[in-house]
């Protein structure tokens, strides 16, 4: 049969054993939580650092182009989507969707002003309301990935964007 002394070493090395285990199980969930919350953090920082672009890269549009009355930056979400990340001014967006898409399809940034031809078949619901003159629509392009695309317009006909503009915003991009 067993020994006393016997039935006591069982019964330490089982209590060390579930030590053990247990001790690796809360060692697993530690490091679990360790990296759910570096991840949480890395997700913050790249967020508030994506932030932080957008809006500068807006107020660079608006210094670069100060004739410009409203812009606006569009980024592409995981299913090709373009979504209005930052506009101003505040209030409603004055993007022309078709135009956005224009750009980002032939990753080309291009002027459209309605003195220089614009068709009354161009304009768009959103184009009458805010009665858009002129736009430029730049695509924003990361190697030959389209992110996105920033613009600008206004409702001055004669204060037409021109190539530099153009170009300005193209350099941002």
């Amino acid at each position: 049969g067993i020994t006393m002394d016997d039935a006591k070493k069982q019964l330490r090395d089982s209590l060390v054993e579930d030590a053990k285990r247990e001790s690796a199980s809360m060692m697993m969930k530690i490091e679990e939580e360790a990296k759910a919350d570096a991840n949480r953090k890395a997700k913050y920082i790249i967020a508030s650092t994506i932030e932080r672009l957008l809006q500068g890269l807006a107020d660079q549009s608006q210094q670069a182009v100060p004739h410009a009355k409203r812009g606006g930056i569009l980024l592409r979400d995981e299913r090709g989507k373009l979504l209005l990340k930052r506009h101003w001014p505040t209030g409603t967006s004055s993007v022309v969707s078709r135009w956005a898409e224009r750009a980002c399809g032939e990753r080309e940034a291009f002027i459209w002003n309605a003195l220089d031809g614009g068709k009354p078949q161009d304009r768009s619901p959103t184009m009458t309301r805010f009665n858009v003159q002129c736009a430029i629509y730049v695509p924003l392009l990361c190697e030959q990935e389209v992110l996105g695309v920033m613009y600008v317009d206004n409702d001055d006909p004669h204060a037409a964007f021109t190539e530099t503009d153009l170009n300005l915003l193209r350099a941002l991009a």
